[in-house]
């Protein structure tokens, strides 16, 4: 099957739908055309469960994007991820405005590709830690320990030891034949030597291997998915491969968006299709699943999908004059996010860092060398340490700002991460100015108290959806973060970083991009802290827990299997279904979630 070529894929909705109209029923549905299963959404998780079940040539799979096929060079290349937001493979969400944050919106970055986020985010690879899927446990994630997660990790991952690592790697308990190249990349500019070194003055310990199966209290390098060629490597690239796609027994729809999940009129509710079309006025069309459809939209799009089809809220969804199919009161609900302090950023002394790209010249040398080579500042990655604390350590933060909830998943497990780039990043979507050089930290909670919601705006999935972060609304989220950006103060003006810098204390200019970072903590109060904060935060976008796991409907959307409580033949694998945040990056827990569900599908249908 390798030396096939690979099949173009479906934009036509016609070619794997019946024509319907908008308003009907459920009659003529035996006339509909039929895959065993629809896998909706080909983002992270939906590349990885369609990829898996087309392994049986005797079943038939449907997996449809609302985005495009491909991404471009700026979606391939490592350094250049935020350069695609904002475009047309960006859902770019926004958020509602933030009460605590003064009213502000905020952007959401979300993959429209196939492939989804996985080619959109800074391609950094952690398993987390096994304290927090014993969290998921404890809140009726029964099978979801991290001992039962571990054969997935390894058989997603191809851990490829083909240059000098920079920190010792326990190969022994990495995946070296899985579809999912994992590597570590090389600093990017000299200046992160320099944190590395402050890191350890300041008595931070080494871990030498994220991935070890152990926890995360320290600095590290990490581990992220890009290959030899230095290109990122997506869910797409990864499970989507030029043998996969020719498979006669995978059709992978693009450019069509699911409208809505069709359920049965009578009998045990059952979802037994879905209605598609490539608009808002244009034709739609019905296809029929035999088995199971299976539902990997995001955080986002999949409470979204489920509250237009008519499960969710019985009282919110007869608000927007929607027939509630199925009352299930958490869809929706529970939206955590990792919530940062927002870019503080530090002027730099000329050679340390890469802000030198800013110039054009030297940005077309860059992206030429990676063209030509495959190498260069656009092969790495742009945050390739971090350091990871807790916030009740007086060890290194000040415990006296505030009160704090222990939210940590447990005592190796942190629940603040301090992250740094070797650039002047003052949003997700702009770079400094010409001729500036410096560096960029946040201070990020990693275990948020505050809940937001998706809730929809109308009855029709082509309107985006309310997105409510509720940022800071706990007044222990702030306080974590306070005790990070104090940590991240006493960071820059620590040696050897300090002398890389160049802070001027009386800076006075708010408006100033420099402003934050050139404060002095011995005159800037926690007050002063809190009113910046409040201006400042951003999430980190990793948007989860939406349409959560529990143990029962009362508390949760899907059961352990990952099957909606109350509905035959739905299921859910994304981001949505996380009962609880990570401590750390979460795409691998989602690639893990993807290749479990996809072997509780096989067994439960006999699929090979």
């Amino acid at each position: 099957m390798g030396g096939q070529v690979s099949k173009t894929y479906v934009s036509n909705p016609e070619a794997i739908g019946t024509k319907s109209s908008r308003d009907a029923g459920l009659g003529g549905a035996s006339e509909w055309k039929e895959y065993d299963f629809i896998v909706v959404g080909g983002g992270t998780a939906g590349c990885v469960v369609a990829s898996r079940l087309s392994e049986d040539p005797n079943v038939s799979v449907l997996l449809i994007e609302a985005g495009k096929s491909d991404g471009n060079v700026l979606t391939r290349m490592p350094l250049a991820f935020t350069k695609s937001y904002g475009s047309a493979v960006d859902w770019a969400y926004t958020s509602l405005p933030q009460e605590r944050m003064g009213g502000k919106v905020v952007e959401w970055p979300r993959g429209k590709l196939l492939g989804g986020t996985s080619l959109l985010n800074a391609s950094i690879y952690t398993r987390c830690t096994p304290e927090d899927f014993d969290q998921w446990v404890e809140a009726g994630g029964i099978g979801w320990s991290y001992n039962e997660l571990e054969k997935y990790f390894l058989k997603i991952e191809k851990f490829m030891p083909d240059h000098q690592y920079l920190s010792k790697v326990d190969f022994e308990s990495k995946g070296t034949s899985g579809p999912l190249r994992v590597s570590q990349t090389e600093d990017v500019s000299p200046i992160v030597a320099k944190i590395h070194e402050t890191c350890r003055n300041l008595g931070l310990p080494f871990i030498e291997d994220c991935n070890a199966n152990g926890g995360l209290l320290g600095f590290t390098h990490l581990t992220g998915t890009v290959d030899d060629k230095g290109e990122r490597v997506s869910s797409a690239s990864a499970y989507l491969t030029p043998a996969v796609r020719a498979r006669s027994n995978l059709t992978i729809a693009t450019n069509i968006t699911v409208e809505k999940i069709l359920f049965s009129e009578t009998g045990p509710l059952r979802a037994v299709g879905v209605q598609v079309a490539t608009s808002k006025t244009s034709p739609c069309y019905r296809i029929a699943a035999r088995k199971e459809i299976i539902v990997s939209g995001g955080a986002f799009n999949t409470p979204q999908l489920l509250l237009v089809s008519g499960v969710g809220p019985k009282d919110e969804l007869e608000k927007v004059n929607i027939k509630c199919v199925k009352d299930s009161p958490h869809v929706g609900k529970h939206l955590l996010d990792h919530t940062s302090s927002g870019p503080m950023i530090f002027r730099a002394k000329p050679g340390y860092t890469i802000d030198y790209l800013n110039a054009p010249l030297s940005a077309l040398s860059a992206v030429l060398k990676w063209l030509i080579y495959g190498s260069g500042p656009m092969s790495k990655m742009s945050v390739n340490s971090v350091a990871f604390l807790r916030s009740d350590d007086p060890k290194f933060v000040d415990t006296g700002i505030g009160k704090v909830k222990d939210l940590a998943s447990g005592p190796n497990s942190p629940d603040i991460e301090i992250m740094w780039a070797p650039a002047i990043v003052p949003s997700y979507t702009s770079a400094g100015r010409a001729g500036e050089h410096g560096i960029t930290i946040a201070a990020i909670a990693m275990k948020a108290e505050s809940e937001g919601s998706v809730t929809l705006k109308s009855s029709s999935i082509w309107d985006y959806p309310n997105l409510d972060g509720n940022f800071l609304e706990s007044e222990s989220d702030v306080n974590v973060i306070l005790r990070g950006v104090r940590f991240v103060m006493r960071l820059v003006r620590t040696e050897p970083l300090k002398s890389a810098l160049d802070l001027r204390p009386g800076n006075t200019d708010e408006n100033d991009y420099f402003w934050f970072g050139d404060l002095d903590p011995d005159t800037t109060s926690d007050d002063d802290l809190r009113k910046i904060l409040f201006r400042n935060g951003y999430p980190s976008c990793h948007p989860v827990g939406t349409c959560r796991m529990g143990g029962s409907p009362d508390t949760s959307v899907v059961g352990p299997t990952l099957k909606v409580h109350g509905i035959h033949g739905l299921r859910i694998v994304d981001a949505s279904i996380f009962p609880k945040h990570m401590s750390a990056h979460p795409v691998a827990p989602i690639y893990a979630a993807a290749e479990k569900l996809s072997d509780m599908l096989k067994q439960d249908h006999g699929v090979a």
